[in-house]
């Protein structure tokens, strides 16, 4: 059984846990404040922002972050 956006459970979960490391204000969602520098999402930030809010729903992330350098 995969999760969501076809990623392996565990990868899923290890996603999850990543996203959550980063929510720092614990509201659901990522700022670009709240992503690393470093990480790879934020320098397509925008193209991740599927809805246009600012922030990155943990779907939009886990789709990001399943591959980040081709959005879905």
């Amino acid at each position: 059984m995969m999760g969501p956006g076809m990623m392996s459970p565990g990868h899923y979960k290890m996603e999850l846990d990543m996203f959550n490391s980063f929510d720092k204000n614990h509201d659901g969602s990522l700022t670009r404040d709240e992503l690393s520098s470093s990480s790879s999402i934020v320098s397509q930030f925008s193209t991740y922002d599927t809805n246009g809010d600012g922030k990155l729903s943990e779907t939009e992330y886990t789709a990001a972050s399943g591959n980040p350098s081709s959005p879905r």
